[in-house]
């Protein structure tokens, strides 16, 4: 994602922003299972997790294989994976004990979810003389961690494993921020609306920027159609979304990612799947866009911008410290407020010379100059007006506009029964009738109501859902694991931020200490 128009734009708008530590995240908490919003995941579990033996022994030393989700690399886990392996040169400590693991970081194939499957197991199955050289030989006690796309991918290499009956080098996955019940993004982008998002940013950032370069030199307007530089604008803005974001995207586009779509077939397969021997835990991040009630334009609508800002932050930063999703929040709040007043006064502007009676003609001569820039001002006002509002208004909404094409709302139809008639040739009546909950009570109301109505109709009637997620996957689809009864809550993290900031390192721990959300006995790993 590094390379999408997202971050090239944004990188013009904060080229003078320095990040600042603002710590997020560290307020956050492990809550197990009692905040796990799924109930309907019921039906989603299937047989369950495999028992484990009361007299369960655990591990001198194990390995685990760090696997890395959409856009990443094997640098992703790597200082939490180093944090957390065995090293006799570094002490322990009670934050964050490091245990007798081993840890490997991995990366798979992207041409298809198969192939990834394949080549992640090909992977794996590598490691074993590393594995051998640090005193690891019984691979039964060895799991997977992986984040986001890397737990599809995981998913599928199990698959893989129990279909051909290979001996395995692993029993147990963990997800951090993974798309079990499906990416809303990947239908966005098949449907246009991030083409679109990204289309409307860049006309914002340079219809602002090209009226202020423009409009400032003096009498540029009387040769430069302001309405002509916008629609070109538009245009080009237009065929960068459409046609070069496709390939800044480009790991959007790859096989693996279409295989985690919505409704794709083969994750529904995937879903439909149950490997009884492999033990299972699941984390999902929530972020929030918490409304301000001391601000009465923006309402501090900042899920897309915390996401963003974070996102090439996280991997650099130390073992759990990648908190900061605050800097760029501030900066497009003062971003919004600057649009909006620049908004007001040229308005007020524009009103102002159009009390003078509009004054287009230039009389000629050096002694009518003021008339001639008189009238360029107006034209360079109207174009700035219009400018700083299209950019407010788009600002102002962006956020909402984000969380539709992550799914983090949706509209859910409801219905309800509406009826009309004329009795007695009176006056027309449509009424709503809330006694009635089902289509056919409805259709039949009409032979009850005494001929009052004439017909009843079953109409749907759109309410607008708001739920939860870490900024790219709702909470419902990384809690989704099938097999998994509880999902661990990481609050106060955006998807970027799950593989390494305090919440990361609240969930290892509660994955290592007490076995994870279902306390598996499986996960649980000695300090050193």
């Amino acid at each position: 994602m590094k390379n999408s128009i997202f971050f090239i734009l944004l990188q013009i708008i904060v080229a003078t922003t320095v990040f600042s530590q603002n710590p997020i995240c560290p307020s956050a908490t492990m809550i197990r299972g009692e905040r796990n919003p799924i109930d309907s995941l019921v039906s989603l579990i299937g047989p369950g997790i495999p028992p484990v033996n009361p007299g369960f022994i655990i591990p001198e030393k194990r390995g685990i294989y760090w696997v890395h989700g959409f856009g990443g690399s094997i640098s992703s886990w790597g200082n939490v994976a180093a944090a957390t392996d065995f090293n006799p040169g570094l002490p322990s400590t009670s934050d964050y004990p490091a245990r007798k693991t081993y840890g490997s970081l991995l990366t798979y194939a992207t041409s298809g979810l198969e192939a990834a499957g394949k080549d992640l197991n090909d992977n794996i199955y590598a490691k074993r003389n590393a594995l051998n050289a640090n005193g690891i030989t019984d691979y039964s006690n060895n799991f997977i961690i992986a984040h986001s796309q890397g737990g599809i991918v995981s998913r599928e290499a199990d698959y893989i494993l129990d279909g051909t009956g290979a001996e395995r080098d692993y029993h147990g996955i963990v997800t951090f921020g993974t798309p079990h019940q499906g990416a809303q993004i990947l239908n966005s982008r098949d449907d246009g609306s991030i083409a679109g998002f990204a289309s409307d940013l860049c006309s914002s950032i340079l219809q602002v920027s090209a009226v202020n370069f423009l409009g400032n030199i003096p009498l540029v307007s009387l040769f430069v159609n302001m309405d002509n530089l916008n629609g070109n604008i538009n245009s080009f803005c237009t065929g960068a979304a459409t046609q070069f974001l496709p390939l800044a995207l480009s790991d959007l586009t790859k096989g693996v990612s279409d295989s985690y779509a919505v409704g794709a077939p083969e994750l529904t397969a995937l879903n439909g799947y149950d490997n009884g021997s492999t033990f299972r835990a699941a984390y999902y991040g929530v972020e929030y866009s918490p409304d301000d009630p001391t601000d009465d334009g923006y309402k501090s609508k900042q899920l897309v911008w915390r996401l963003l800002g974070s996102a090439n932050l996280v991997t650099d930063e130390p073992a759990f410290t990648g908190n900061s999703d605050q800097a760029l929040v501030d900066n497009m709040n003062a971003r919004y407020a600057n649009w909006l007043s620049e908004y007001e006064f040229y308005k007020s502007r524009v009103e102002y010379l159009q009390s003078f009676g509009l004054p287009w003609i230039c009389f000629g001569g050096l002694g009518f100059a003021p008339q001639c820039a008189w009238m360029g001002e107006y034209a360079s006002d109207i174009a700035k007006r219009d400018a700083y509002k299209a950019a407010s208004d788009w600002l102002g909404q962006a956020d909402d506009q984000w969380k539709t094409i992550i799914g983090h709302t949706y509209w859910e139809p409801t219905y309800q029964c509406y009826c009309a008639g004329n009795p007695g040739n009176s006056t027309d009546l449509y009424d709503l009738i809330p006694s009635i909950q089902t289509e056919q009570a409805c259709h039949d109301y009409v032979n009850h109501s005494q001929n009052i109505y004439d017909q009843c109709d079953w109409v749907p009637q759109f309410q607008r859902i708001v739920g939860e997620s870490d900024g790219v996957v709702p909470a419902n689809s990384q809690a989704g694991f099938p097999g998994v009864g509880s999902a661990g809550r990481m609050e106060y993290a955006n998807h970027f931020q799950e593989r390494n900031c305090t919440a990361t390192k609240e969930a290892l721990k509660n994955l290592f200490n007490d076995g994870g959300p279902d306390n598996i006995n499986f996960f649980i790993t000695e300090p050193q």
